[in-house]
């Protein structure tokens, strides 16, 4: 079974001096050591004083690991953040790397480590919140660049085998409005946006990559099925036309008043 553990904490200056780059090439490289058959995977993010683990592997070596990691003399204040099962590691590696906010590319990759992991987090509060501020920029604010920082669904068909498990989704009221109309049923993500599931195409767009990141989603570049009318026409708030197929009923029935009209007129002449 895989795990993924996520861990902020707080750098400090150790009694020996160290400075603060020192501090982190030690901690990443007391990781590698304990790390020498590379099974064990993800990110160490850098910014200011915080410092964010994000690891995935077997569960048993990697809480061991993290256990180690976090009694390290540079670090305090650790607290675990995510601690939930996976079906297998979204990484391939381990990476180092060094946030600067005002670097546009380093927003970027840390917005797509924040949606690979919004999902699984508790909403964070105090210190834990102020620190994850300082590295991802303010959380409620992620989603206006979530649209610049993932691969587009555009022209893709989408599908879900079933409903994700606690361990791998937090499921809001969203992700409950979004999940049945993809579950047993492959929909393209333009329809999606014709329903107007979710109201907008970046609201749509962050609750995909919350499935996609738990490996919920299934996206494919073939060409969108001829099936999608068996979803619902009104999934979010009532059309402002009546439906291109109604209107032929519609004149039906005009003509079906009028016949029986001239019918009652006929009747009384007599």
């Amino acid at each position: 079974m895989y795990k993924r553990i996520a861990c902020l904490c707080s750098l400090t200056t150790s009694d020996s001096g160290a400075s603060r780059s020192d501090a982190i090439t030690e901690i990443f490289a007391d990781f590698k050591k304990h790390n020498k058959d590379e099974k064990l995977v993800g990110v160490f993010l850098v910014c200011d004083d915080v410092l964010f683990q994000l690891l995935e592997g077997e569960s048993a070596r990697l809480g061991n690991v993290m256990y180690h990691l976090n009694r390290s003399p540079h670090t305090e204040n650790a607290s675990i953040i995510i601690n939930a099962d996976i079906p297998s590691p979204s990484f391939t590696r381990c990476t180092l790397k060094e946030i600067d906010k005002s670097i546009d590319a380093h927003r970027y990759y840390a917005s797509r480590i924040y949606r690979a992991i919004a999902g699984q987090m508790p909403l964070p509060t105090g210190e834990n919140k102020q620190r994850l501020d300082a590295l991802f920029g303010e959380t409620e604010q992620q989603d206006d660049d979530v649209l610049a920082s993932s691969p587009s669904f555009k022209n893709k068909v989408l599908s879900m085998k079933s409903w994700p498990r606690p361990t791998q989704l937090r499921l809001d009221a969203a992700l409950m409005k979004l999940c049945p109309l993809l579950i047993g049923r492959e929909v393209a993500f333009n329809r999606l946006l014709d329903l107007n599931v979710l109201g907008n195409e970046q609201e749509l767009v962050v609750n995909l990559e919350k499935l996609r990141a738990a490996d919920a989603l299934i996206v494919s570049a073939r060409k969108p099925p001829d099936n999608l009318h068996h979803l619902p026409v009104k999934p979010a708030q009532e059309q402002a036309t009546p439906p291109a197929e109604n209107e032929g009923l519609g004149r039906f029935s005009s003509a079906l008043k009028s016949f029986i009209n001239n019918q009652r007129l006929k009747g009384a002449r007599r």
